[in-house]
């Protein structure tokens, strides 16, 4: 896996771990850009042909979204992290389409990248690497956190246009200036910030820019074959074209509440209490990702020159890859339609009236 990739140019950090019926994956992620792959969206060639993940014929089509979408990181899995290199596979890039699927599914995974996945809406490319990916993002995108002040949004690409939504390392501080925790801050949710862009509905971190007016062409049939991979059948997904209306960079995780207005992260200082010291680790647990856990240990007293690399932030996963969504809509099948009453008591038959025929005269 680190062939051709090693040096500070390209780290390549152990992501988490999603369990299976059948086997795990281990995960591993590196950044797109530093990736030694020419394009960052291009598909492995090997990989499709080994184990079968090109996408159905005008799923090509759709766009998806480079390293400023859930496409920023290339992932790694494999079943045996200490056995060869060779054992390590690269999951291909997810499309919006396949985000959208795997937000309306819950799922669990068999531990086999060939597995064919069974759902509707269908999804595109379905496989079980395809699925797995999906998921990465979302847990990457919902569940990776830092301290606040650790990071700034970039106003250079905000002012862009349409506005692009980045965030980068704040600018690093001497020794003295350097900024400090105290045990009781960080069990404030306030101190905890979404390190990542958040995905949106409609299976996107960014806006879609504008289409631009073209001529009528005619229509490709393939494309119009791709909307069938497309959740509910929808050609595009829903767009908000509104800056406004999307999440801000680096938002605070008291923000994150479930359907039913309950917090979604549990903070906890370890040692905690009377025992808490300026060394102590605080931790922050997902509950709609359950296994999903982020670590800040070093913040407690400005850092000294032997002791700045253990200031830091790690973030780590290991879980079945299944939200947990309490208040949501689930099927309840119906109660039986209440039993029927026994039939009522028939009426007395009434008897008969007989009328005697008129006489003629003839017959006297």
């Amino acid at each position: 896996l680190l062939a051709g990739r090693e040096g500070d140019e390209c780290p390549v950090k152990f992501w988490g771990k999603v369990m299976g019926r059948q086997g795990d994956y281990w995960v591993a992620q590196a950044e797109t850009e530093k990736t030694s792959a020419p394009d960052p969206l291009e598909a492995d060639p090997d990989t499709e042909e080994r184990l079968g993940f090109m996408m159905p014929k005008g799923v090509k089509d759709f766009e998806a979204e480079g390293v400023d979408g859930p496409n920023k990181y290339t992932y790694w899995v494999t079943s045996d992290p200490a056995g060869p290199k060779e054992g390590w596979t690269k999951l291909p890039h997810v499309t919006p389409q396949q985000v959208m699927v795997a937000k309306a599914h819950r799922k669990m995974l068999t531990g086999d990248l060939r597995a064919p996945v069974a759902s509707f809406p269908p999804l595109p490319g379905g496989t079980e690497a395809h699925l797995l990916r999906a998921v990465i993002a979302e847990i990457t995108a919902d569940a990776t956190l830092s301290l606040a002040g650790l990071l700034e949004p970039d106003d250079d690409a905000a002012a862009e246009e349409p506005p692009i939504w980045r965030v980068k390392p704040a600018e690093e501080e001497d020794e003295e200036s350097a900024k400090t925790f105290t045990m009781t801050e960080l069990g404030m949710p306030e101190q905890w910030v979404h390190a990542e862009i958040d995905l949106r509905a409609n299976g996107r971190c960014q806006l879609k820019p504008a289409p631009e007016e073209e001529e009528a062409e005619k229509p490709d049939l393939d494309a119009l074959k791709a909307t069938f991979y497309t959740p509910f059948g929808a050609k595009d997904a829903p767009e908000d074209s509104d800056p406004s209306k999307c999440l801000k960079p680096l938002r605070s995780v008291a923000e994150d509440v479930d359907p039913l207005g309950k917090p979604e992260w549990v903070l906890r200082a370890c040692p905690r209490g009377a025992a808490a010291t300026p060394t102590s680790v605080a931790v922050a647990k997902s509950l709609k990702w359950p296994g999903a856990v982020a670590v800040a240990a070093g913040f407690g007293r400005p850092p000294s020159p032997a002791e700045k690399y253990r200031r830091r932030v790690v973030n780590v996963y290991v879980g079945f890859g299944v939200p947990r969504r309490p208040g949501a809509a689930t099927h309840t099948p119906k109660h039986p339609a209440p039993l029927s009453t026994e039939q009522p008591a028939l009426p007395d038959e009434a008897a008969d009236v007989t009328v005697e025929p008129p006489k003629e005269e003839g017959d006297e």
